[in-house]
């Protein structure tokens, strides 16, 4: 298992939900992000920077990075016609191409770490079942699932990849479909994230917290 104490973690994604941990963009969202990084240095009594910048040079180093953003639009699978290139542009954007991106930037970073570097992306139960909020949603959360496993396999030994496949549609109706008719809350869900930063010995896996719904 490898120890979080000190490490550097750089979280990408929103000042709220299951981004209550992270460095947002300053430029979109500076009060917001100020008041959350006051709350959690109070309450958890860490440090947290809201920065535009260079994160290696503030932090000295990079050894995780958990990437929370996303976008999608509302659009019924049925309602094909209303599908246009905003819409799949946006997805595949913001669900693949910025994964992609922030990965390779940020690799040359977590390979210089005695123990690696690890990167972890939220996916989507709409990405290894037909459901979602649009077809290029889902589209995009499945190709997701499947670059994680290629940068798994290419930036080995010193890059571990995975995914948490998070069940965000959890309206009463689906709920209905898990086995034990539960699904997991922010704080629950968060601890998935922790727990694989913390392995050592894994990489291109997708861990599901969707409560069975999959199944």
């Amino acid at each position: 298992m490898i120890e979080l104490r000190g490490k550097n973690v750089l979280i990408t994604g929103g000042s709220a939900g299951l981004g209550v941990n992270l460095v947002v963009k300053y430029s979109n969202s500076k009060d917001s992000a100020e008041a959350l990084a006051a709350e959690i240095r109070e309450a958890q009594g860490v440090k947290v920077h809201v920065v535009q910048a260079d994160t290696h040079s503030l932090l000295g180093g990079l050894n995780i990075v958990i990437f929370n953003a996303g976008w999608t639009k509302f659009v019924p699978f049925a309602k094909i016609d209303e599908l246009d290139d905003e819409i799949w542009d946006g997805c595949l954007n913001a669900n693949i191409k910025s994964h992609f991106y922030l990965f390779r930037a940020a690799k040359k970073y977590l390979e210089r770490n005695a123990d690696g570097g690890t990167f972890i992306v939220s996916a989507s139960l709409a990405g290894r079942r037909c459901v979602g909020s649009s077809i290029p949603y889902a589209v995009s959360k499945a190709a997701l699932i499947h670059l994680v496993q290629i940068l798994a396999k290419s930036r080995g030994p010193k890059v571990r990849t995975h995914a948490v496949s998070v069940f965000r549609e959890a309206i009463r109706e689906t709920i209905e479909q898990s086995p034990i008719k539960e699904i997991a809350d922010v704080d629950e869900t968060a601890v998935h994230f922790v727990f694989l930063c913390q392995l050592a010995s894994s990489t291109g896996t997708t861990v599901g917290v969707d409560a069975g719904v999959y199944l």
